[in-house]
């Protein structure tokens, strides 16, 4: 009912051939790989408990059960010290009250993430996950969860294998750029 039959025909890569032209076969491994294409075009869309079953042989059918469509609850950020909530929830697609997209969260999160790793910190991670509230039917909660390692900056810059550039030219160019001893690294 959420989604259009004919998008999720789109994205089925069982397809029915003519026997007397191309022959199609069924293997249970492509079958599966489109149920669970079709489980994750749901949960992308918010149906976040959606199942999908193929049952089967020459003629497969497949059951969809969407489940609920999830509304964001709270927006949760943990592990966070080095940037307070607002600005890491600053450019956020995602709201509270709105149908829970999986694809906008986890854009943010990769924003998150952009920002620790363009600050030193390379070793950051965000995962992003949704979190199902108790007693609330249709309700999750968008928690990113970040580990940011340590910051760093850079050391010592060596430049090898110019043959036909001299190493001032390179070395001017990262300085345009702050690459230099001493400055976070980007």
């Amino acid at each position: 009912k959420g989604i259009k039959t004919a998008d999720l025909k789109k994205a089925v890569k069982t397809k029915t051939r003519s026997w007397l032209i191309r022959p199609a076969y069924y293997t249970e491994e492509k079958v599966s790989s489109d149920a669970e294409r079709l489980r994750r075009i749901y949960y992308r869309q918010g149906y976040l408990n959606s199942e999908v079953r193929a049952t089967g042989e020459s003629h497969i059918t497949f059951t969809i059960d969407e489940g609920p469509l999830y509304k964001v609850g709270d927006i949760i950020i943990t592990g966070n010290t080095q940037y307070d909530n607002d600005r890491l929830l600053s450019g956020l697609e995602l709201r509270s009250g709105e149908t829970y997209n999986h694809q906008k969260a986890e854009s943010h999160a990769k924003g998150i993430l952009k920002l620790y790793r363009e600050n030193g910190y390379i070793d950051a991670k965000v995962v992003q996950r949704p979190e199902f509230v108790q007693g609330v039917p249709d309700i999750a909660n968008a928690v990113f969860e970040i580990t940011e390692g340590r910051q760093f900056r850079i050391g010592r810059v060596d430049i090898t294998g110019n043959e036909a550039t001299q190493d001032k030219v390179v070395r001017h160019v990262l300085d345009e750029y702050g690459f230099a001893p001493g400055a976070l690294y980007n």
